[in-house]
């Protein structure tokens, strides 16, 4: 069954993804791609069933847009990739389409490119982070919206250099800080793991070597040396004041 609406929906699905700059409205020309004839509106079972076969049409579209911005002077912006995108959060607030499809559509495009042009892509994301909001409220309707976000920034920083990438490290950090709760249970150690790494503190004197504090240990470190000659000196400066 799904594949005879596949079938069936697909070139006209295309047919108006191809040239969304010619409408005026954009989502309205997909819904009626969607419904077809007033016949075949009245025959199908709900608009519904017809969500995964869009996502389905939007992200092959988006495999050709991204393979369009991939030839010499074409950018994602030239080839339309934020316009597709748009349309996508569009489709998703008129309960249209799936509500995970813009989400769906970003993965494949930081998948889909280098760093570089990643960090372009991430733009889009923190452009229309007001947009993706509503996808990402505390309902288990936008689980999946979440979990795809998710995924796909933390594979971004997996990929991130922590010496060559700091900015744009910070930036994918700082969006999922003011994106997701504190609460959010992949940001929560739900099972109390503490790392198993140790940690070196070197002490003054050159005749002392370094000790090895492993991360259980509660031991309060000290302040830096140069932090303690300071507050020496500012002691020293208030006895002479109050001789």
């Amino acid at each position: 069954m799904l594949s005879q609406e596949f079938d069936t929906l697909r070139p006209r699905l295309v047919a108006v993804l191809q040239s969304l700059s010619t409408f005026h409205n954009p989502v309205a020309a997909i819904l009626q791609a969607l419904r077809g004839s007033e016949e075949e509106a009245a025959s199908s079972d709900a608009l519904s069933d017809s969500k995964q076969t869009l996502e389905l049409v939007m992200r092959m579209r988006m495999e050709e847009l991204l393979a369009t911005s991939k030839e010499a002077g074409k950018s994602i912006t030239a080839a339309g990739v934020p316009q597709l995108l748009d349309v996508a959060i569009a489709l998703a607030a008129a309960e249209i389409s799936d509500y995970n499809t813009p989400f769906a559509l970003l993965e494949d495009l930081f998948d889909a490119h280098v760093i570089s042009i990643a960090e372009s892509g991430f733009a889009l994301v923190e452009a229309r982070a007001a947009a993706l909001a509503p996808f990402l409220v505390a309902d288990a309707k936008f689980q999946r919206c979440k979990l795809t976000l998710i995924r796909s920034c933390n594979e971004l920083l997996r990929r991130l250099s922590k010496s060559k990438n700091t900015n744009f490290r910070g930036r994918v950090l700082m969006f999922m800080a003011y994106t997701f709760p504190l609460a959010e249970r992949s940001g929560v150690n739900l099972k109390g793991v503490s790392a198993p790494s140790t940690v070196t503190v070197e002490e003054e004197g050159a005749a002392q070597s370094p000790r090895l504090l492993s991360s259980h240990n509660t031991t309060t470190l000290s302040f830096p040396a140069m932090f303690r000659r300071g507050r020496a000196h500012e002691g020293r400066r208030y006895n002479a004041c109050h001789r």
